[in-house]
């Protein structure tokens, strides 16, 4: 999230440097301000598009590169009609080009403003992320050579353990949810895949380990300790991972060591 900030940021104000035309006529913090209100919905609903998309089995089978430009594509038609408003609203002297025409037209030609830099936009940003995926699909072992399913009862969790490289063991330590990708820790190290972080806890539910906070899932056995300080709740992995425990998961957490030992 912090990294997605960052983008907005930078291209809000790269936007508003540049000045194109549907800006015209606006100073600059009307055009901060206009540029600010395309910039963070755009990027909201790319995000929120791939991760939903990324809940659907078939969907999260495909490349990374793929479910990026796909989902780039379905969030842009999404975008159109918030952009057409934020031109109307807070538009400049460019905006109203196309005052006169029909609602559709207007659509249909704002799409095509920013369907392109959008769609590259998104790949850009996911870039340094599909890289890692990439360095991390070379390193995984061939089927022959991979371990044995760790959670024979659900057979569907090969999926995940597929994308796991063979050099970090099947020894989970935690799972971390970084937008629509996972962070998975293990005993050997860490690694980053492109999996929904809600269907992974679902398919480790029969393994030694439960979610501790909307975006963190811990292995009970790896857990070193629990801190409580400032009204916040840390659990200290085996290894060095901090991870925060929400207050809606600290009494089951509680129960859930007090059972495991």
């Amino acid at each position: 999230m912090p990294y997605l900030i960052l983008c907005g940021i930078g291209l809000t104000i790269g936007l508003t440097s540049i000045g194109p035309s549907a800006s015209e006529g606006l100073g600059t913090l009307n055009t901060l301000a206009f540029w600010a209100a395309h910039v963070v919905p755009a990027l909201a609903l790319l995000a929120l598009t791939q991760m939903v998309l990324g809940r659907i089995e078939r969907f999260s089978a495909l490349p990374g590169i793929v479910q990026v430009i796909v989902s780039a594509i379905l969030a842009s038609l999404l975008f159109a009609p918030i952009a057409l408003g934020v031109d109307e609203v807070l538009g400049g002297e460019g905006a109203f080009d196309d005052e006169g025409d029909a609602l559709l037209l207007r659509l249909g030609a704002e799409l095509a403003h920013f369907f392109v830099p959008l769609v590259l936009i998104w790949s850009l940003i996911n870039a340094p992320s599909l890289l890692q995926l990439e360095r991390g699909a070379r390193r995984v072992p061939r089927p022959q050579d991979a371990p044995a399913n760790p959670d024979p009862q659900r057979a569907d969790a090969a999926e995940f353990w597929s994308r796991i490289p063979g050099r970090l063991g099947r020894q989970l330590v935690a799972l971390s949810a970084e937008l629509h990708y996972i962070r998975v820790f293990t005993t050997q190290g860490d690694t980053l895949i492109l999996f929904p972080f809600g269907r992974a806890v679902d398919l480790l539910q029969n393994r030694n380990g439960m979610q501790v906070h909307r975006s963190h899932w811990v292995a009970l056995d790896q857990i070193d300790e629990v801190v409580s300080g400032d009204g916040r709740v840390i659990c200290r992995m085996i290894g060095g991972v901090e991870l925060p425990v929400s207050r809606s998961y600290r009494a089951a957490l509680k129960a859930a060591r007090r059972s495991t030992v």
